[in-house]
C-alpha cells in the first residue's frame, strides 16, 4: 500500500488531489493545509469594494475531501526531510510518505521594503482583510499601490476597484489615488495596447501613475520611491514580488530563494518521489507565471505521472515554452478588463471583466462538488 501526502491545497493541491482519485488511485491519500478554507484567490480584488466577502470566495476542506475519501489535516508544515521520506509538522506531529506532492505556493516578498510593517500586501488574506477594513473607515486621503515582481496585475486592479468603490459612496473627490508600477510591469504582463488603453483609462479616472519607478521604503504617511520621490500616502499596499513559504527555504534541495527545481515530469530534479505542482515549482532560467491555470495544469500532469510511476498509464510533461506562449491572463481593473495570451493583448474593453466572473462561478461550482477542472490533453 502507498501513501501520498499532499503539502499546500491551493489550486495545485486540490486539484491532485481530486485527480489523483479521479484517475483510480484508492491507497492512502492526505492532504495538509494550514487553513480550513481554499480561496479562489484571483477575485481578492472584489472584496475591499465589497463585491464578494472571504466566505463567497472560499471551499471548506475538510467535508470536500472526505467526500473523495481524502484525509485533511489542518496544520502548517515545518520541515520535510527527504531523506527519511517524512513531514514534520509545527505541532509537533511526523508524517510518513512514500510519495509527496509539494503545492505549498508561494507568499509575498516583505524584506526588501524598508519599513514594509508599514505596507498591507493585499494578495495575503489577511491583508485583503485589512485593506478592506481600512478603505471602509476612510472618508479622505491619499492611496497608493506599488506593483513589481512576478504578478503585477492585481495591484492595478485592487486600485481599480477601490476608485469604483470610492466614487460610489460619493467620496472619490476627497482621495488621491497613485500606482507605482516598476519598470513598466504592466505592459509585459498585458501587452502594449491593453497597456497603452488602461494608461488612459486612470488617468481619466485621475489615478496618478508612477511608471517605471519602484518603492523602496514607507513611512507612516510616505511612499518613498527610488530617486527619492515621496508620494503622500496614508495607506500603502504592494503587490508582486514572492518567495517561496519558509519549509521550502531551508529544503538542501530548493534554490536560493525557496522555489525548488522540477523536471519535465514535475518530479524534483533531487528526488524522484517527490512532485512539485504549481507556484512551488522552478523551471530554471523560463520563468513560468504563477497563476492558477498553469497550477491546475501542472497538479493533473504531477497526479498523471504519480499513477504512472505506479505501472497506471502513461507520463505526460510540462512544456515550459507552450505554457508561456499559451497561457491566458485575465485582469479586470474596475469598469475596463484586458485579456491578454503570451504577452500580447487579446481584448481590452468594458465586456470582457464578465468572463472572470463566470471563470470563478465555474470554478466554485466543481470544486465544491470534487470535479476537476479539466483533463490535461
Amino acid at each position: 500500500m502507498n501513501n501520498v501526502i499532499i503539502i499546500g491545497c491551493g489550486f495545485a493541491g486540490l486539484e491532485a488531489a481530486f485527480m489523483l482519485r479521479e484517475l483510480g488511485y484508492k491507497d492512502g491519500l492526505t492532504v495538509v493545509n494550514r487553513s480550513e478554507d481554499m480561496v479562489f484567490t484571483p477575485s481578492l480584488i472584489w472584496i475591499p469594494p465589497r463585491r464578494r466577502t472571504l466566505e463567497e470566495l472560499s471551499i471548506k476542506l475538510k467535508p470536500v475531501l472526505s467526500f473523495k475519501n481524502i484525509n485533511f489535516i489542518c496544520g502548517e508544515v515545518a520541515s520535510i526531510d527527504a531523506k527519511n521520506s517524512t513531514v514534520a509538522l509545527v505541532n509537533g506531529r511526523s508524517l510518513d510518505y512514500d510519495y509527496l506532492i509539494i503545492a505549498l505556493g508561494w507568499q509575498s516578498k516583505r524584506s526588501h521594503i524598508k519599513g514594509n510593517e508599514k505596507i498591507l500586501f493585499p494578495c495575503d488574506v489577511p491583508d485583503v482583510l485589512k485593506l478592506t477594513e481600512a478603505i471602509g473607515k476612510m472618508e479622505n486621503g491619499s492611496i497608493t499601490f506599488a506593483i513589481e515582481g512576478e504578478r503585477p496585475g492585481p495591484g492595478a486592479e485592487f486600485l481599480g476597484w477601490i476608485d469604483v468603490y470610492l466614487r460610489e459612496r460619493g467620496i472619490r473627490d476627497r482621495f488621491t489615488l497613485n500606482l507605482v508600477d516598476e519598470k513598466h510591469k504592466l505592459l509585459v504582463h498585458l501587452g502594449r495596447q491593453a497597456c497603452e488603453i488602461l494608461t488612459a483609462n486612470f488617468k481619466e479616472r485621475r489615478i496618478n501613475l508612477y511608471l517605471g519607478k519602484n518603492l523602496v521604503a514607507a513611512k507612516s504617511d510616505i511612499a518613498i520611491l527610488e530617486g527619492g520621490i515621496e508620494i503622500p500616502s496614508d495607506l500603502i499596499c504592494a503587490i508582486g514580488k514572492v518567495e517561496a513559504p519558509k519549509p521550502l527555504q531551508k529544503l538542501d534541495f530548493s534554490e536560493a530563494d525557496g522555489f525548488i527545481p522540477v523536471n519535465n515530469d514535475l518530479t524534483s530534479k533531487a528526488y524522484n518521489n517527490i512532485y512539485v505542482a504549481g507556484d512551488a515549482a522552478s523551471f530554471g532560467i523560463k520563468k513560468v507565471p504563477k497563476v492558477a491555470p498553469l497550477a491546475i495544469e501542472q497538479a493533473q500532469i504531477a497526479a498523471i505521472n504519480l499513477i504512472s510511476s505506479l505501472g497506471v498509464g502513461r507520463k505526460r510533461f510540462f512544456d515550459v515554452s507552450s505554457a508561456l506562449a499559451n497561457v491566458k491572463i485575465l485582469s479586470d481593473f474596475g469598469g475596463i478588463a484586458a485579456l491578454a495570451q503570451g504577452n500580447k493583448t487579446l481584448q481590452c474593453n468594458t465586456a470582457i471583466g464578465m468572463l472572470k466572473v463566470l471563470i470563478e462561478r465555474r470554478y466554485l461550482s466543481m470544486h465544491r462538488a470534487g470535479r476537476v477542472a479539466r483533463h490535461v490533453a
